[in-house]
This record gives C-alpha cells, sequence and structure tokens, in this order.
C-alpha cells in the first residue's frame, strides 16, 4: 500500500503513539507525587519518576520529528484536496504537540529543582 492511500491511517497511527506518551507522562507525574507517601523508597519513586518523564518527553519528541519528516515526504506526492487538509492539521498537531511536551520539560525541571532546594 502507498502512503497517499493511508493517510489517515498514518495519521491514526501518530495520534495512538502521542496518546501513549501523555499517558505515561501522567503515570509519572501521578508516581511523583505519590512517592511521598512512603518512607523507605521515596527518593528512588522520585528518580524513577523523573527518569520517566524525561524518557518520555524525548520519544515523544523523536516521535515528532519523524512524523513531521513523513508529513514532509507525503507533501510531495499528488494529493486530494481532502489529503492535503489531512496534512495542513497534521502539521499544527505536531507543533502542538512539541509545544506540550516543551512544557511538560519544563514542569519536570520545575519539580525537581523544587526537590532538590
Amino acid at each position: 500500500m502507498s502512503a497517499q492511500s493511508n493517510i489517515q491511517l498514518i495519521l491514526n497511527g501518530y495520534t495512538s503513539m502521542i496518546r501513549n506518551v501523555y499517558l505515561i507522562l501522567s503515570i509519572s507525574i501521578a508516581l511523583f507525587s505519590f512517592s511521598t507517601t512512603f518512607k523507605t523508597y521515596k527518593k528512588l519513586l522520585q528518580i524513577l519518576a523523573f527518569i520517566i518523564i524525561c524518557y518520555t518527553i524525548v520519544d515523544g519528541i523523536i516521535i515528532s520529528l519523524n512524523f513531521n519528516n513523513i508529513i514532509s515526504h507525503i507533501n510531495q506526492l499528488k494529493l486530494s484536496e481532502l489529503d492535503k487538509l489531512l496534512i495542513n492539521t497534521a502539521k499544527s498537531r505536531v507543533y502542538f504537540v512539541c509545544i506540550s511536551l516543551i512544557m511538560f520539560m519544563i514542569l519536570a525541571s520545575i519539580i525537581l529543582l523544587r526537590k532538590l532546594i
């Protein structure tokens, strides 16, 4: 199957990957918050949560950059008007995801600095 006939499938794959990124980020932030209830493993859980947050943010940025490359490649093909609209929507989605991941990075940095100080 060609990329031209599967634009919606490619968009759905990206949406699923980013949904997983947000889900893991939410779980790791909850783990970070919940770690305060433990006495012995508090620092270990906080470090683990912070590592998961950093890994997930980097993974989300890599997914978005790779998807942006795929969009650029598909954009060079002959596309219908609907496909062009889908591609433009996908481009804006990539920018939104990158902005939200940067906000998560800032949030993770603030949390880490508050715990270190």
